[in-house]
């Protein structure tokens, strides 16, 4: 197994799609980032208790946060 240099993990960022996540989403991002320099949480118009779980990744250094006002499933 091979292991990337620190300048190699700053050009890798991470996608995660959500929608309606559980409170693990927090810790899960957390360890992914980790691994790459940024992520980006693209919500996917969540909800209620589930939304708040979306929030409180606002809060993880490197983390950004993009919401969908609409539910952009696959066709």
């Amino acid at each position: 197994m091979a292991f990337r240099s620190s300048q190699q993990k700053s050009s890798v960022f991470g996608i995660v799609v959500s929608y309606n996540p559980g409170k693990e989403i927090f810790t899960h991002l957390k360890n992914l980032t980790n691994q790459v320099s940024k992520v980006i949480l693209f919500d996917n118009n969540s909800s209620g208790e589930c939304l708040e779980f979306v929030k409180k990744c606002e809060d993880i250094e490197n983390v950004n946060v993009i919401y969908s006002e609409t539910n952009t499933k696959r066709r």
